[in-house]
């Protein structure tokens, strides 16, 4: 939701009682951050890489084997 656009913020900032200027910068800031860890992540990282997503590790009962 926060990362539709500046609508999507101004409402996340209306319906959590934020303030809308605050919450674009710290948005901001992540955004900062989360490009670093990128760049020096891909300088660590040689060659290919597989992504597994394993969601069976949850608290739903149908996720444990349950009925």
């Amino acid at each position: 939701v926060l990362l539709g656009g500046r609508a999507s913020v101004r409402n996340a900032a209306e319906t959590f009682g934020l303030d809308y200027a605050n919450l674009l910068e710290a948005l901001g800031e992540l955004e900062d951050a989360w490009r670093d860890y990128l760049e020096v992540l891909s300088g660590l990282v040689k060659g290919e890489v597989a992504v597994i997503i394993d969601d069976t590790v949850d608290h739903k009962e149908y996720s444990r084997g349950g009925t």
